[in-house]
């Protein structure tokens, strides 16, 4: 299988995906003992990520603290300690199903202090079908750890169309209903960045996916790999965007 390199972009075009650093009570890897990931605003106060940037049992649980900085290092940072994920990804015991690169549960997000909207327009999310997928160029986008060139906190991303039905490696076809897959060397450090659409015509970039887990060493051809934005996750995320509304 023939995987595509990241690129990198023009952060600053992208206000509203963000570069995370988070601080564990147990830290165990990551620069000075931070985790990088990627989130993106979804609400005036709330950004989207993968349940293991502000969850992860191996680092003591629950983050300490979350600084994110949209729109790449000249952009606003807003640093947080509250957060939220399913319940399923806290209970799942390290190397479970729950906790694994094919989870179900694998997302969450970060509630800023003060809403951001006046400055940063929040990014839509949405359901779609198999077919609608079929026709889609995805584009997944993060901040690498560890990117190919350049520095940390410069943004990278790839679009792509997914690989469905037969095209997905066999071990990885029975979570086709809830996972996103697609043939982009993502690196560590972009988990919870978006894999979103752009529609030419309204201009709207829409999500339809988390990304989680990607190629590693030990597993160098495993895909991109996203949370799908089912219909469970979609009301889990109108929740979030309701009970983390501005008073």
């Amino acid at each position: 299988m023939a995987f595509f390199e990241l690129v990198e972009a023009v952060a600053s075009d992208f206000p509203y995906i963000g570069y995370i650093e988070t601080s564990f009570p147990t830290p165990t890897h990551g620069p000075g003992g931070l985790e990088i990931g990627t989130g993106t605003l979804i609400a005036p106060c709330v950004v989207l990520t993968a349940g293991h940037i502000v969850f992860d049992p191996n680092q003591g649980g629950q983050a300490d603290a979350i600084t994110i900085t949209l729109g790449g290092p000249g952009g606003m940072s807003v640093t947080s300690n509250r957060v939220d994920f399913p319940q399923e990804w806290r209970n799942g015991a390290p190397g479970s199903f729950d906790n694994s690169v094919n989870s179900a549960v694998d997302l969450g997000v970060i509630v800023l202090p003060e809403p951001i909207d006046q400055f940063i327009a929040p990014v839509p999310f949405q359901t779609a079908s198999d077919s609608q997928l079929a026709g889609m160029s995805l584009n997944v986008a993060g901040y690498p750890a560890a990117p190919s060139a350049g520095t940390r906190g410069t943004l990278w991303g790839r679009n792509s169309h997914l690989l469905q039905g037969a095209a997905i490696p066999g071990d990885l076809a029975p979570f086709e209903s809830y996972r996103l897959f697609y043939p982009v060397s993502t690196l560590p450090g972009m988990s919870g960045g978006p894999l979103y659409d752009f529609n030419s015509v309204s201009k709207v970039r829409t999500i339809r996916g988390i990304h989680t887990a990607g190629p590693t060493p030990d597993s160098p051809l495993f895909p991109g790999s996203a949370l799908r934005i089912t219909e469970d996750v979609l009301q889990l995320l109108q929740h979030w965007v309701s009970i983390f509304r501005p008073s």
